[in-house]
């Protein structure tokens, strides 16, 4: 099974949004697909095992 973990966005719990998904997703481990959401609504995708990972992150998005 794969496992989508969306997070971040506009919202002042960004950090904590952040911080949640990085320990959901670790204890997951495989198959798991992080997918950040920046404070201009971008989405981005990759990989994230430290919060210093959303640097490297590509540019994504969802298509219905």
């Amino acid at each position: 099974m794969n496992i989508g973990v969306i997070f971040g966005g506009r919202s002042t719990e960004h950090d904590v949004s952040v911080l949640t998904a990085l320990f959901v997703t670790n204890a997951l481990g495989k198959n798991v697909y992080p997918i950040h959401i920046d404070a201009e609504d971008r989405w981005h995708t990759g990989k994230f095992t430290c919060v210093s990972d959303l640097a490297g992150m590509r540019a994504c998005a969802l298509i219905p």
